[in-house]
């Protein structure tokens, strides 16, 4: 038996729901691919920093104290400080020893 208009209509606006919910769906993947993808660039660029900070970049480091100036948040610029107070402390030159340097041995005796 065919089906009636008003069971045709309640089909279509059925399989309309369906769809939107898909694409719902669908839009809601897309944004969430593009915060993971933004997560995953923010986390090697900022390793990368580190890394260059560590190793004595003056770029790297003026970077850090351009971040901790506009950081709006107390912990990120508190977690920015002592990191850049690390790095301070791990660049200082050796503190002078007390032991004094020995001489090398001159050639021909002595």
């Amino acid at each position: 038996m065919a089906k009636n208009l008003a069971e045709q209509e309640a089909e279509a606006r059925k399989l309309i729901q369906q769809g939107k919910a898909r694409l719902a769906d669908l839009r809601r993947k897309k944004a969430e691919d593009a915060r993971k993808r933004d997560t995953r660039l923010k986390i090697i660029i900022g390793g990368m920093l580190v890394n260059r900070a560590l190793n004595g970049s003056a770029a790297a480091r003026s970077l850090i104290d351009e971040a901790i100036k506009v950081s709006e948040r107390d912990d990120d610029r508190n977690i920015l400080s002592a990191f850049r107070n690390t790095l301070s402390e791990t660049q200082k030159p050796p503190a002078s020893s007390s032991v004094p340097e020995t001489q090398e041995p001159q050639a021909g005796g002595g």
